[in-house]
């Protein structure tokens, strides 16, 4: 940045008390101990992350062994900054925001040393939206109390705003939201620039859109992952509180569909109301006070929750989800058919976590592939995910039905070359469920059902047809109702990798996985999954008629697969 007279930053930017302010962090649980990690020169960069050794200096080119453009992001995101100031809001030691300018001027200085078409890993969409918050922050705090270079800072917010204005820069996911923000908060900061309105406008604007754009119809954030679910939902509502503090809004139509996003954590939320680990999500332990048991079904979103409540105790209620579709291939795994179970307080068969983002990373390619998820799939074959418009004709729900006997889903995927790939999931409630599926090929294949059994279940016994697990001091057993080639159990092999998760970020779990195995052209599974000691259904299934029955004790079913 080209040298400028100094500056009255007090004359040139609204003020803003730090209450008040779109911020990064919205708690300072964690910034003390990150605070101690940097007093010790080590920077902590995300949960998960390795923490960086930066005794010797910072240095603002690291390349980590792995996930490079992840840990290079998050260190520009100048997130470091963030967790000092949040920490002097708390001690107000001053000396946390002296080592905070400390950081700023290094990080200023290495940015104005580069040309004038830097790196992507300084300017990305992330990192500036971010370091746009932090720079703010750190100013409306240190204003008073540090002797600062203000012409420079106040540079240096012009050009994040000049940055996230840019169409060309500005990414159609949860990363614009981000820009747009970020946006607002430097437009309404930085009100006397000639361009502010412009600025202002522009982010206004594009928010809006990507709400709608971003969340279907019920409120279900489209980019497959109920960890971005939570994290978007809480931008949209920081936002909106920022906009109503500066006598703006983006309306009532805006308030209605958060007010779902907000409830759908009621039903996507397991019995033991935590949120569950699908798509590019880690295991979460937030515990959420609200818990609805009905069925909810999004096929924009391309998700269904099936439940039933234990009245006697609604811990132990049971609770699947199916994934067949989506709206967003953001943070989209090859999972389209898949299912996770949730009985008796505990995982049964879980998804497969995230890992990281890095696509040539092995472990990454293997939790986002269909051998990865509880799904039917084909030996040595994965499948093109397809805009978002082509889904809905191609991968998708298809039937949602429920009574007090059973919930019944269906969906197809059709993105498998010269191949048609169909799953019926049946819960017949409490404590059963049958799957059906059928592949239809006109070249021999060796069809897959997988499990993904949850840490912690044990495989007592492993038969022709059938596999018996033990989850705690409970039952689960896997019967297949139709002929099949073989059953094979894999364990944890992080060499292949096969029959691991990642909890975590960057981190792996080793599992059981259960395989079960047909070779043809038209395969059909019939599999019945049985939890406890109940008393199992007579189950026939006309193959010519495509037609099941189901007998219990009280009831009795017909259904056309």
């Amino acid at each position: 940045m080209k040298s400028r007279e100094p500056v009255n930053l007090n004359k040139k930017l609204q003020i803003l008390d730090e209450r008040d302010m779109l911020k990064r962090f919205n708690s300072i649980s964690k910034s003390a101990e990150i605070v101690q990690y940097l007093s010790e020169g080590k920077f902590y960069l995300f949960k998960g992350a390795d923490v960086l050794d930066f005794k010797e200096g910072i240095d603002w080119e690291y390349e980590h062994s792995h996930s490079q453009a992840t840990y290079q992001l998050y260190l520009h995101s100048l997130d470091i900054i963030a967790h000092l100031c949040d920490q002097y809001t708390a001690t107000k030691e001053v000396q946390l925001l002296e080592r905070s300018l400390e950081i700023l001027n290094s990080w200023i200085q290495y940015d104005n040393s580069l040309p004038d078409d830097p790196p992507i890993k300084m300017w990305s969409d992330h990192s500036a939206a971010c370091r746009s918050l932090t720079i703010t922050f750190f100013y409306m705090l240190s204003r008073n109390l540090l002797t600062l270079d203000e012409s420079m800072i106040y540079d240096c917010l012009v050009k994040h705003a000049h940055f996230l204005y840019k169409d060309s820069n500005y990414s159609l996911n949860n990363h614009g939201i981000m820009m747009d923000r970020a946006l607002i908060s430097l437009a309404i900061i930085l009100a006397n620039h000639k361009k502010s309105s412009k600025w202002k406008n522009k982010a206004m604007s594009r928010i809006e859109i990507a709400f709608y754009r971003d969340f279907s119809k019920k409120g279900t954030h489209l980019e497959n992952s109920p960890d971005y679910h939570f994290m978007v939902m809480n931008f949209f509502i920081s936002t909106e509180v920022f906009l109503n503090k500066n006598n703006l809004t983006l309306g009532k139509k805006f308030e209605n569909r958060l007010e779902l996003a907000k409830k759908y954590f009621q039903y996507l939320a397991k019995p033991d109301k935590k949120r569950p680990m699908l798509g590019d999500s880690s295991s979460s332990e937030k515990v959420y006070d609200e818990k609805k048991y009905d069925n909810f079904i999004d096929t924009q979103a391309g998700i269904a929750i099936l439940q039933h409540l234990n009245r006697d105790d609604p811990n132990l209620s049971t609770w699947l989800s199916f994934v067949c579709g989506y709206g967003s291939k953001a943070h989209k795994h090859h999972d389209d058919l898949s299912f996770t179970l949730f009985w008796k307080g505990k995982d049964i068969f879980v998804d497969s976590g995230k890992y990281n983002y890095d696509r040539n990373n092995k472990y990454r390619s293997y939790i986002i592939s269909p051998l990865a998820h509880n799904t039917i799939t084909i030996a040595g074959l994965t499948y093109q995910l397809g805009s978002p418009k082509s889904a809905k004709k191609k991968i998708t729900i298809t039937d949602f039905t429920s009574n007090s006997i059973y919930d019944l889903v269906k969906g197809k995927n059709m993105n498998y070359r010269g191949m048609e790939v169909y799953r019926t999931l049946i819960f017949l409630k409490p404590n059963n469920v049958i799957i059906y599926d059928k592949v239809l090929s006109k070249n021999a294949i060796k069809g897959l059902q997988l499990f993904n059994l949850a840490v912690g279940t044990k495989i007592i016994a492993t038969k022709e047809k059938s596999v018996i697990m033990e989850s705690g001091k409970d039952k689960v057993e896997i019967i297949s109702l139709l002929d099949i080639d073989d059953i094979i159990v894999y364990h944890g092999d992080r060499q292949t990798p096969r029959a691991v998760i990642s909890q975590k970020f960057a981190a792996l779990t080793d599992i059981s996985q259960i395989e079960i195995s047909k070779q043809g052209t038209n395969l059909e599974f019939l599999t019945l999954i049985k939890m406890g000691e109940s008393i199992l259904p007579e189950i026939s299934y006309d193959q010519k008629n495509n037609q099941l029955k189901i007998k219990t004790n009280t009831h009795e079913s017909s259904l056309i697969l």
